[in-house]
């Protein structure tokens, strides 16, 4: 029998779902790497280390979150009517048909809102080339023949810059005036025009290398794993990032740059989504009191929650891939939505123009990849076998099961009780796939509310 011994520490890259704590493993076969629920009713992140004597250290993940705040008026005496000086940024690939991003949009509640939405829309390319005494460059001014409040200006700029994640350069300051029956608004660029365009170049660019590798003919849920593990492998939590590090905010800086927070990555996830043709928005809300972002994506006609960030972890885990409200609520706060707030609450940023029911779990990802447990067995299952291995063999460190039946026991009989199942799977496995792993060195994360199980490997 071979005997698994797991030293893996998971440390989340960014807004986590809780504390990182180092225990002394007390049972007398794995040494266990896993998430464990706490009293926040979710997975927690637990890192076992055989030898050591129990400790723990908690590392909170901070929500990073740019909200959008009005500044001063005083641009309002001669702001220059700006030409086009940044090229439109890509909206499609030739794969795929564009899916549109316009579900915050459709959900504004007045047409005067909408309105400044499309003035926006026409003009988020006039950036000046001269600096305003902020340090930004200047949109032209955006004026509607309709008198708004500064809360609905507040609300349609947020549903510009959630529907359209390719544009990476408005900052989240703005300027407001209303008279008589007009109402201006003045935004600004973190970068000037050369910048914006050198910028959009390479993020087109990345793009469509990206998509030149997709296999042609995978459907809408096999397009999402494929998006997500490349975010996974490309990009990296920006521990530093702060006020100078507006791009780790961008779909740019995922994708480009290869680091990001959680509204980063999440930008990123729903520019991609759209090139495939993948409806996807953004949900902001809160984790501990800390800002936090992740997506709403539609596959097969439904919602669900994705958190890029909250999987990327040292090894990719899918406890919050496409997921339903009930299981996100475990360890997600979500802001409420504008219509049900008085506006002196729109300033803080805290709400959600779109926020559709997420109550399927058809599109899961243990339901639709897990390898089905249904049975504690302890003999070697062909069809258990023969996926495991083509996993294997495709080099897939990450490998999730979906637990049917009592959890609790079956997980318990796969890693905790002699003869271990776990060890026999991936023995048997090993031998299908001609691929050798380190049996030393797996360790695997629960998730009772998924009823799934992931395990991770290491090939020698």
């Amino acid at each position: 029998m071979c005997l698994l011994a797991v030293t893996v520490f998971l440390l989340f890259n960014g807004c986590s779902a809780a504390g990182i704590q180092q225990i002394q493993n007390t049972f007398d076969r794995f040494n266990e790497s896993f998430f464990q629920a706490d009293n926040d009713g979710k997975d927690n992140s637990n890192a076992i280390s055989p030898n050591s004597g129990a400790s723990s250290a908690t590392e909170e993940k901070k929500g990073k979150v740019q909200n959008f705040k009005c500044i001063s008026d005083k641009f309002f005496s001669g702001s220059p009517v700006v030409k086009k000086t940044v090229s439109e940024p890509m909206t499609s690939v030739p794969q795929y048909n564009a899916a549109s991003h316009k579900e915050n949009y459709q959900n504004l509640p007045t047409r005067a809102e909408k309105d400044l939405y499309d003035e926006i829309n026409k003009n988020i390319c006039r950036v000046s080339n001269h600096k305003s005494a902020d340090g930004y460059y200047p949109v032209t001014r955006i004026t509607i023949p309709e008198k708004i409040s500064e809360a609905e200006s507040h609300v349609a700029i947020s549903a510009y810059t959630c529907d359209n994640p390719q544009v990476f350069w408005i900052v989240g300051s703005y300027g407001y005036m209303s008279s008589g029956n007009k109402t201006a608004i003045q935004l600004y660029s973190a970068f000037s025009p050369s910048e914006c365009n050198a910028k959009t170049k390479r993020l087109n660019s990345a793009a469509k290398s990206l998509f030149q590798s997709v296999p042609l003919g995978l459907n809408d849920f096999d397009r999402e794993e494929y998006l997500f593990d490349y975010l996974i492998k490309h990009c990296t939590y920006d521990e530093t990032a702060g006020n100078n590090s507006w791009l780790s905010y961008t779909a740019y800086g995922a994708i480009v740059d290869g680091k990001a927070v959680c509204e980063g990555y999440s930008r990123a996830m729903q520019l991609l989504a759209g090139y495939a043709g993948i409806p996807c928005t953004l949900v902001s809300g809160s984790y501990n009191g800390e800002g936090h972002m992740w997506n709403l994506i539609k596959i097969g006609g439904y919602w669900y929650h994705l958190d890029v960030t909250w999987c990327d972890t040292s090894i990719p885990i899918y406890n919050y891939y496409n997921v339903s409200d009930k299981i996100i609520q475990q360890t997600h706060s979500v802001y409420k939505a504008v219509s049900a707030l008085p506006a002196s609450a729109v300033e803080s940023g805290q709400f959600n123009i779109f926020y559709p029911k997420c109550s399927s779990v058809k599109d899961n990802y243990f339901r639709r990849k897990g390898i089905e447990v249904t049975s504690v067995k302890y003999s070697v299952d062909s069809a258990q076998e023969k996926v495991l291995a083509a996993k294997m063999k495709a080099g897939k460190s990450s490998i999730a099961f979906s637990i049917y039946g009592d959890y609790d026991k079956t997980v318990s009989c796969m890693t905790k009780q002699k003869p271990y199942l776990l060890d026999l799977w991936l023995a048997s496995a090993e031998k299908a796939s001609n691929r050798k792993i380190d049996l030393s060195n797996v360790s695997f994360v629960t998730d009772k509310h998924d009823r799934g199980l992931t395990i991770f490997i290491r090939y020698r």
